[in-house]
């Protein structure tokens, strides 16, 4: 009752209450993990256990959304992908990876079945093996609307007397304040792909900040600074910050102010007493650039990437052709803006099978000299 998470396991106890309930109207992180002395369960970055001796078992099949094929416990809600392992994650891995979609480029040790639920049919695709599913009693799909995507996370541990988080890897800065003592755990995670629904005007990457504290005061950041990724001969020098819940989704974006200052590296440093509110976890996007200048330090190259055939049969390998010899990354998405497949290139000619079905892609190329786009057919 009351969405608590729970668990059925043999020897264990269904009736547990792990005191972690999913709140309604917006999305939910949950995993469980099972260990020899226990089950853990995780909502959001949050953990509750459960000890008891926990025997094994061996999984034939397994439902998504319902238990057991009774008509009557059947999930109301959505599903944004499932991944299945076979070790226990630990409490920094479950919170890191809280809202990435994993890449087929990096394997990562233990993944034993990945379900993205992307396909145009009623086909379930494991990403990782062969344990294939199908959509059943009802099931259909969805526009994905998780704040979740490709990116990368980082972790670090603030509290009153060291409150500065630097990231420049990820594109962040800050500074946490609070008016008591206070020591945090903080994720913040920079997402690659823009999602369907931003507004119109505002532009990838964006992040999103998780913040773990066992401190009854209220935190928030003092001072932002968001990098633009952009060629490197731009320089911008307007910027809106637009913020939302870290677990919010559709349009509750709320424009909060614009930055104080720029640098020639792109970054955007907004004041924490000039914004409305800047509590510590959210998504944090920007919107409203505007170019100050266009330095020609290197080439804009034109159709720098081929990609051909184009339209593509279906079943066919892809070729991709380097005419200016970058190293750099191929992103592929769905028409709604879904990352679905990444591939690192060389500036030597190559070719690949994109495993997808029939249909309307675009394409993003990010070189060291240049970024590009595209549509791709398959047919």
């Amino acid at each position: 009752d009351n969405n608590v998470l729970g668990y059925h396991w043999p020897n264990g106890a269904w009736w547990w209450d792990s005191g972690l309930r999913a709140k309604e109207g917006e999305w939910n992180h949950v995993a469980m993990v099972v260990e020899s002395n226990g089950i853990t369960l995780y909502l959001n970055g949050q953990s509750a256990k459960h000890t008891f001796t926990v025997p094994e078992v061996f999984f034939q099949s397994v439902k998504v959304g319902n238990y057991k094929g009774w008509g009557d416990r059947n999930m109301k809600g959505e599903v944004e992908e499932l991944s299945i392992w076979n070790r226990a994650l630990s409490e920094e891995e479950i919170r890191l990876r809280r809202h990435l979609i994993l890449s087929q480029d990096s394997p990562i040790t233990g993944l034993i079945a990945y379900y993205q639920f992307n396909e145009t049919t009623n086909r379930v695709n494991d990403r990782i093996g062969n344990a294939h599913g199908q959509l059943n009693s009802g099931a259909h799909r969805a526009i994905s609307t998780a704040p979740a995507g490709w990116g990368r996370s980082a972790k670090v541990t603030l509290d009153s007397n060291t409150p500065e988080l630097n990231l420049d890897s990820i594109g962040w800065r800050s500074k946490l304040y609070s008016d008591e003592d206070f020591s945090a755990e903080a994720i913040v995670t920079q997402i690659e792909n823009p999602h369907y629904d931003f507004p119109q005007g505002m532009i990838a990457p964006y992040w999103i900040t998780n913040l773990y504290s066992n401190s009854l005061s209220s935190l928030y950041w003092e001072m932002l600074q968001l990098k633009v990724q952009s060629n490197e001969n731009q320089q911008y020098t307007q910027a809106t910050l637009e913020t939302r819940g870290e677990n919010n989704f559709g349009p509750q974006w709320q424009s909060q102010c614009q930055n104080k200052e720029s640098d020639s590296s792109n970054f955007f440093l907004f004041d924490g007493e000039e914004c409305l509110s800047l509590e510590g976890s959210g998504q944090w996007a920007l919107s409203g650039l505007n170019l100050s200048t266009f330095v020609q330090n290197k080439p804009l190259l034109p159709n720098n990437l081929v990609l051909y055939p184009n339209p593509l049969p279906s079943g066919e390998n892809i070729n991709f052709k380097n005419k200016n010899s970058q190293k750099g990354r191929l992103l592929v998405y769905t028409t709604e803006g879904k990352l679905l497949r990444i591939f690192p290139l060389s500036p030597e000619e190559q070719s690949t099978y994109l495993s997808l079905p029939p249909g309307q892609y675009l394409w993003q190329w990010r070189g060291n000299l240049t970024w590009e786009h595209g549509v791709l057919m398959i047919h």
